[in-house]
């Protein structure tokens, strides 16, 4: 089995040290600068693809290849159209919907590839505690959200 992993992603490309909540506040679509949003988008969605562009031809050469994408329930239109959904106020123009725009191209390559030994797969590891939101924890991710 041949298999490709994309798991390159960043959250923001705004000032550093700033809190999750400061991160979030500033992301949405009526403030967000297009600066941070072409930064964030540039390495979530269109290198993540130029990097699957890349290898498909040695994909195409191995009888059973997977490309495994990780992505984010924040990038989920359904989940988010929710209102329901606990995190939904989380879904900004910057991160969230540049996990939907991966979502969508992602989709588009597996429709594209499905009659291929090529199956493409999204994964959504869940809010956990990495470089990518400063390490904290989901009970502050609840904590953000109920404070919103």
């Amino acid at each position: 089995m041949t298999l490709l992993v994309n798991n390159a992603a960043i959250s923001h490309a705004g000032l550093s040290g700033r809190t999750m909540e400061e991160v979030l506040g500033a992301q949405r679509a009526s403030i967000a600068p297009l600066s941070e949003l072409k930064a964030v988008w540039d390495t979530n969605v269109f290198g993540t693809l130029a990097l699957t562009q890349a290898f498909l031809p040695l994909l195409h050469k191995s009888d059973n290849s997977r490309i495994v994408t990780v992505s984010s329930a924040l990038g989920s239109l359904g989940n988010n159209s929710n209102p329901e959904n606990p995190y939904r106020s989380n879904f900004d123009a910057v991160y969230g919907a540049s996990k939907t725009a991966l979502n969508g191209i992602f989709l588009s390559l597996a429709i594209e590839l499905e009659d291929t030994p090529i199956k493409v797969h999204l994964v959504s590891p869940g809010f956990t505690a990495t470089a990518l939101n400063n390490f904290r924890e989901r009970t502050l991710w609840r904590k953000v959200q109920r404070n919103r």
